[in-house]
């Protein structure tokens, strides 16, 4: 659906610009990106559609995070933030993509890192994405990051037949909800 019909959420904030080094802040968002749960999955396909897409666990893509540097003005920012709508995140590769803005003068406050949080409506509503800015964003402990492991292959054999096995099943079952009550009783 999502490459159908738009739906990606854009979660924009305003950091003080500070002292820290830019580079130090994108490794640091990248750490933390792997701690957080919702920003570990991606959707990915069961073997010639026999079943529903699945989450499945993917550490931060390499590309996840991008520092438009270009951009100095307020109104340049929010210029090149409704471009990005145009450029909905692929939940099959990554289901998040983070946008900063460094240095721009005429923020509200000031002088600020804009951070914009695009995430795919499919990972999460407002509230978990709200979340998911905090963590992503915040200072607090996070839980130590999980190993990352691809399922075996013999777990995707199992889960193809398994769902090649359920078809006739469903079928039944569609075919089922779908007949029309006889109008006559």
């Amino acid at each position: 659906m999502a490459s159908k019909i738009p739906s990606d959420q854009f979660l924009l904030y305003c950091f003080d610009s500070g002292s820290e080094d830019l580079d130090t802040v994108v490794a640091r968002l990248y750490e933390r990106s792997g701690r957080i749960e919702v920003l570990r999955r991606h959707i990915t396909d069961v073997a010639c559609g026999l079943d529903y897409p699945r989450w499945t666990e993917a550490g931060p893509r390499s590309d996840a995070i991008s520092v438009h540097r270009t951009t100095s003005t307020w109104s340049e920012c929010l210029d090149a933030i409704a471009a990005s709508f145009t450029r909905q995140v692929d939940p099959r590769l990554s289901v998040w993509h983070l946008h900063l803005y460094p240095n721009i003068a005429d923020a509200p406050g000031g002088t600020a890192l804009v951070a914009v949080l695009q995430l795919s409506h499919a990972a999460a509503d407002g509230t978990l994405s709200a979340r998911t800015a905090r963590d992503l964003f915040g200072t607090h402990p996070l839980p130590p990051a999980s190993a990352c492991t691809e399922p075996p292959a013999v777990f995707e054999a199992a889960s193809t037949i398994v769902a090649a096995a359920t078809v006739p099943l469903r079928l039944a079952q569609m075919v089922r909800g779908s007949s029309v009550p006889d109008a006559t009783h």
